[in-house]
């Protein structure tokens, strides 16, 4: 079975380096992504791509290697990526990053629909604007984050905090099989910094952790995600 992705993200890093109280993620880990689950993603796609993908934390900034990994293995093995997206805090302006995104802006072909966002809203540890970002063509300047409390997600330390009422429901996979050998998993496809894989985002580590529908450092994604549509189709039948 060889698989086309719609929309991935990958969550490089557990590390952050602000400790805000709404975050959704819930409190940060010392945990990287690490090369061997780049590798396994795109052996899963090698034929088919990737439609968009963005890379997430914690702080993306704190794991730059992994996203030119990620950037290098595509353009060494022509696998087509339509877009990119990434949200940083802003605390660090990194001139890898920004090499690395503009290598992977290059190699993408839906250009436009790239972006590279800081969060700047009330909630966030207040840090200077952005220097060297706004120089690149795929920057947004106007921010990304919350601006009401009723707006903010539920999830880890928010929920321990008693912040946001937003409340999100696991997502489940979707899908369409085309023919024996190509699915495309047209729902959001997470990838955990440790290879918990789930079907949606915004949840925190917590909730990845436990609704997870498998680890690609013990199965192959081909296998979590056959194995998730075999699943689901017994249970239309029930």
């Amino acid at each position: 079975m060889n698989i086309y992705l719609s929309q991935l993200i990958l969550e490089v890093t557990r590390q952050c380096n602000m400790s805000c109280e709404h975050c959704m993620r819930g409190d940060a880990q010392n945990i990287h992504m690490t090369t061997e689950i780049i590798d396994r993603v795109l052996d899963a796609v090698q034929d088919h791509g990737i439609g968009s993908v963005t890379f997430t934390g914690g702080e993306p900034t704190l794991n730059v290697p992994i996203i030119q990994y990620f950037v290098d293995q595509v353009k060494n093995r022509k696998i087509s990526v339509g877009s990119f997206f990434v949200v940083t805090n802003g605390k660090v302006e990194s001139v890898d990053l920004v090499h690395t995104l503009i290598d992977l802006y290059a190699h993408c072909d839906e250009k436009e629909m790239s972006g590279l966002v800081c969060s700047h809203d009330a909630y966030h540890e207040w840090v200077e604007e952005p220097r060297l970002y706004p120089a690149l063509k795929f920057f947004r300047p106007e921010g990304h984050g919350p601006e009401k409390d009723e707006y903010i997600i539920q999830e880890g330390r928010a929920y321990d905090n008693g912040i946001g009422s937003r409340k999100l429901l696991t997502e489940e996979l979707e899908y369409e099989e085309y023919d024996a050998d190509y699915v495309c998993v047209s729902s959001t496809l997470h990838v955990a910094a440790n290879g918990n894989i789930m079907s949606g985002c915004d949840f925190s580590f917590d909730r990845v952790d436990r609704d997870k529908i498998g680890n690609i450092h013990k199965q192959s994604l081909k296998t979590i995600i056959a194995r998730r549509i075999k699943y689901l189709k017994r249970r239309e039948t029930v």
